[in-house]
């Protein structure tokens, strides 16, 4: 009986030794980069309205043509020149439940890439001067990208390590192995300027020869989530 007894209590013991919790810490390491952005891409649209179908074309696809002729002048060249298939379609005025035909009306999207934001302005300029009176927006990037990403990740599984190490050792206990990881990225947007501002913008650049916007910077997040083991010293 006595036996039994010694067997039974060194079991119990084994199982509570094999099944203590591990000890951890889950931390969250975060990091923010920001950077001036310095290139941009240029959202036109050339637009016209004639009674014949024809000529609306004709006056879009000659707005188009004299901006791309003039994108040298600019420091740019047609390779930085991207356009859509033309659209058209015919508009009315609606008065006394009656249709009135005014014509058609043409329009195509045009997009330049703009390597650097020096020309932006010389190229505002262009597309009044050859009648572009549609800029939908302008989108500003970095070709820094893919060095801030890697940037922003970096400080943040530094920020993880440090926060997660000081935490440990105010309780006399040291970092062990890695449990698990969550990582979170978070990849900047373009930033863009929309429609009403960017008329204003060609106004402004044709008048007063200055930048119309300095643009904010543009943002790389990174988020990782860690958890560390906990040793006892």
């Amino acid at each position: 009986m006595r036996a039994l007894l010694l067997i039974t209590c060194f079991a119990i013991a084994g199982y509570s030794l094999a099944d203590e919790p591990t000890r951890q810490i889950s931390v969250t390491g975060s990091a923010e980069v920001r950077i001036e952005p310095d290139l941009a891409k240029v959202y036109l649209n050339g637009q016209a309205q004639h009674q014949s179908s024809t000529e609306a074309k004709a006056l879009v696809d000659q707005q188009i043509n004299r901006l791309i002729a003039t994108l040298e002048s600019v420091g740019l060249d047609e390779q930085n020149l991207t356009s859509s298939q033309i659209s058209l379609s015919p508009r009315y005025n609606y008065r006394n439940d009656q249709r009135e035909f005014i014509g058609y009306f043409a329009s195509r999207d045009v997009q330049v890439e703009v390597p650097d934001l020096d020309l932006l302005n010389p190229l505002l300029d262009a597309a009044l001067r050859e009648g572009i009176e549609g800029l939908k927006r302008i989108e500003y990037r970095s070709s820094r990208e893919f060095e801030m990403e890697q940037e922003a990740r970096a400080q943040a599984i530094a920020d993880s390590k440090q926060q997660a190490a000081t935490i440990a050792e105010a309780y006399g206990m040291q970092l062990g192995p890695v449990i698990s990881i969550q990582y979170h990225n978070s990849n900047p947007l373009p930033l863009n300027y929309a429609q009403p501002q960017m008329e204003r913008a060609m106004l402004m650049a044709d008048t007063a020869g200055v930048a119309p916007f300095t643009p904010d910077r543009l943002v790389f997040r990174d988020n990782i989530s860690v958890i560390f083991e906990l040793l006892i010293d």
